[in-house]
């Protein structure tokens, strides 16, 4: 249950909150009265440029 407990979370990036979907679970916080503090602004890679990455890593861990 929500119990609009939270008043702010500070993250370093936005990643490091979720991979994907961020201002979504912004605007989930918000609605809860929460806030997120994003403390270094990087420019955001695309998601599908994301998870192609992603996949990389994961065969060269699964190939190496």
């Amino acid at each position: 249950m929500l119990h609009n407990e939270v008043d702010k979370v500070v993250v370093l990036y936005e990643d490091r909150l979720t991979r994907f979907g961020f201002n979504t679970l912004r605007r989930v916080f918000e609605a809860h009265g929460t806030t997120i503090e994003v403390l270094n602004h990087v420019e955001m890679k695309p998601p599908q440029q994301e998870v192609v990455e992603d996949l990389i890593t994961i065969i060269s861990q699964l190939l190496g």
